[in-house]
């Protein structure tokens, strides 16, 4: 998948060293178009190894996308009854390691979680991960676009302060 840099739009931020965390966030880069080709890369202040992204640990990186720039609240049904509403997001997208190899998981916001695209993310060292995907999906339909990104870690401390969002101070950076 190839980014034409012509008519790619960046959006990037940097992020303090506000964790214990492995995982806290340094540097974020989303780089897209409208019904085109992104990609994703995020850095952390710590090293980590791919397997560090198991479910079976309590770890998670993953980015949120607000389809519309709208910041709308998104409800649903609960099966067996019951109602909720929640978030600013339409889709996200988690990093996960699982069958050796680490994978971007792209699901819609909704209470069943269901996955929509697999993509294979590369680590070019132990601080960061990249990832090339499409922003061509149905639930990528609105001229603007924003992103979030998040990680979260109760290996390295178990409590609130492992978790880091960038960009701080914004809920989001705009793509497109």
């Amino acid at each position: 998948m190839a980014l034409s840099s012509a008519s790619a739009i960046a959006s990037e931020t940097s992020d303090p060293k506000d964790t214990a965390s492995r995982l806290d966030i340094r540097y974020v880069r989303v780089t897209g178009t409208r019904n085109g080709e992104g990609r994703i890369r995020i850095e952390t202040y710590g090293d980590w190894n791919a397997r560090y992204l198991r479910a079976a640990k309590d770890t998670s990186m993953g980015v949120r996308f607000d389809d519309g720039d709208d910041q709308d609240v998104q409800h649903g049904e609960y099966p067996g009854g019951g109602t909720w509403s929640g978030g600013t997001y339409e889709a996200f997208g988690v990093f996960r390691y699982r069958d050796g190899n680490l994978r971007f998981v792209v699901s819609l916001f909704a209470i069943n979680n269901d996955v929509h695209d697999v993509y294979v993310a590369r680590r070019p060292n132990r601080h960061t991960v990249v990832v090339r995907f499409s922003f061509d999906r149905p639930y990528f339909k609105e001229e603007h676009l924003s992103v979030g990104a998040r990680v979260f870690d109760r290996v390295d401390c178990p409590y609130a302060q492992c978790s880091d969002h960038a960009p701080d101070g914004r809920t989001r950076m705009r793509v497109y």
